[in-house]
C-alpha cells in the first residue's frame, strides 16, 4: 500500500513538471486583456465563462458566421423560418 502511494505521487509529480514545462516552452504568453475580468474570475461558471470569452471574441458559430465559412446550414431564421438570417 505505501508503495503504491509512493509511486502514485512520482507519477503526480513529474505530470505537474511536463504540464507546467509545456504551457511555459509552448504557449505564447501575452499581456492579459482589459476585459478578462469579465469571464474569469473566481467561482465562475466554466460554459459560461467560453460562451462569454467567445462572443467577446467574435467567435461563436452562428449561422451568419458558419455560412460565411462556407458551411451549408439553412439560413432561415431558427425561430420563424420566414426570413433568412442576417
Amino acid at each position: 500500500m505505501i508503495s503504491s502511494f509512493k509511486l502514485r505521487m512520482e507519477v503526480q509529480s513529474v505530470f505537474s513538471y511536463v504540464c507546467n514545462w509545456t504551457w511555459e516552452n509552448c504557449e505564447e504568453h501575452s499581456e492579459r486583456i482589459a476585459w478578462h475580468k469579465l469571464s474569469w474570475f473566481p467561482s465562475h461558471i466554466q460554459k459560461h465563462a467560453v460562451m462569454a470569452w467567445m462572443a467577446i471574441l467574435d467567435r461563436l458559430p452562428t449561422t451568419d458566421r458558419l455560412i460565411r465559412m462556407g458551411i451549408v446550414v439553412p439560413s432561415l431564421c431558427c425561430l420563424c423560418r420566414l426570413v433568412e438570417e442576417s
